[in-house]
């Protein structure tokens, strides 16, 4: 999301943000975590805060990315049963990249710690899709 503010004076990029108000005293930001509010005594320090929410967003990001291990698992196939959305890590907030349609199959070649989320090959990133059973089934093990 491009946050401005309401005199165009201050662009952020910030991901993970549904909803973004920068007044000429404070900055109140909704995150997939909660909202961040910060208030300032000049424009200048409302920038400032804008600033800071940019830098806690984009690390809270590259927390997130990191946080994530892959865990082996015998299961080396997955059916899905539903349009399934293929993301780039192991969770909703990530992009969608591709899609998998009732009845194709993916390759399976890890299951994420929490065990809520298939790895699955593909070229040149790395995919996740759901393991919620009522998404998609294992369908040939080692």
């Amino acid at each position: 999301m491009l946050v401005a503010s309401r005199d165009a004076s201050a662009f952020v990029f910030v991901p993970r943000v549904s909803v973004v108000e920068v007044t000429r005293w404070d900055v109140r930001v909704v995150t997939t975590g909660g909202i961040i509010q910060y208030m300032g005594k000049s424009p200048f320090r409302v920038l400032a805060g804008v600033c800071l929410v940019a830098s806690l967003a984009l690390s809270a990001n590259v927390a997130a990315a990191q946080s994530f291990t892959t865990r082996g698992t015998p299961v080396t196939r997955v059916l899905s049963l539903v349009v399934l959305n293929i993301r780039s890590g192991p969770h909703t907030s990530y992009p969608v990249v591709g899609r998998l349609y009732p009845g194709q199959r993916a390759t399976v070649i890890g299951i994420s710690s929490d065990y809520n989320w298939w790895r699955i090959s593909c070229r040149l990133r790395s995919c996740w899709v759901s393991a919620n059973p009522a998404y998609s089934r294992p369908i040939a093990w080692r």
